[in-house]
């Protein structure tokens, strides 16, 4: 991910993969639905969010680490007290540095739980996370929610990308990046 503001600590999403019984490698979008379906999500969310803190625990003192985006799911953000709970504990051992761990919510389920949304990102906040918008632009609320979730870092939906040569795709992602830096 590339900063367009020229900041020099690189940018990696984190991509949740499965190794199945036959050893392929499943993308998450192959089990997601799944893990949706019987409850799982927040033991995913929380068993990766796990792997990059032993990842991020490796870290020689002296790097800068990277700055990793985990997606993290609705039902995670439903239970948002029971999240902070656990990474707070699981942060004792190594708190976070700053930058190196934001974490991406999409806006659609952010404002359909607008409450755990804040509780949720304030408390990522205490603890030295970061907040990323994923998919911004979709909502009908796009630049209202910026002031109730101050976000490090927005990942515009991609069908402003695909859409770029249509005037008012055009204008509506200029608009809302005024808005974006007016919130920075």
């Amino acid at each position: 991910i590339a900063s367009l503001e020229g900041e020099s600590r690189p940018h990696h999403d984190v991509l949740l993969r499965m190794v199945d019984e036959n050893g392929n490698e499943l993308q998450a979008s192959e089990f997601r639905g799944a893990a949706e379906k019987f409850g799982l999500m927040p033991i995913l969310d929380r068993w990766s969010t796990a792997g990059v803190l032993a990842m991020l625990a490796k870290t020689p003192e002296t790097a800068e680490p990277p700055s990793l985006l985990l997606k993290l799911s609705e039902s995670t953000l439903k239970d948002a007290e029971g999240f902070l709970a656990w990474l707070t504990e699981a942060l004792k051992a190594r708190p976070l540095k700053p930058g190196e761990l934001v974490f991406e919510l999409q806006e659609l389920r952010l404002q359909n739980h607008i409450r755990k949304a804040k509780t949720l990102t304030s408390g990522l906040r205490e603890l030295g996370a970061g907040v990323s918008i994923d998919h911004f632009g979709t909502g009908a609320n796009s630049a209202q929610l910026l002031d109730h979730i101050p976000a490090s870092y927005l990942k515009f939906n991609p069908a402003f990308t695909q859409q770029f040569n249509d005037k008012d795709t055009f204008k509506k992602m200029s608009s809302l990046m005024e808005i974006a830096q007016q919130h920075s």
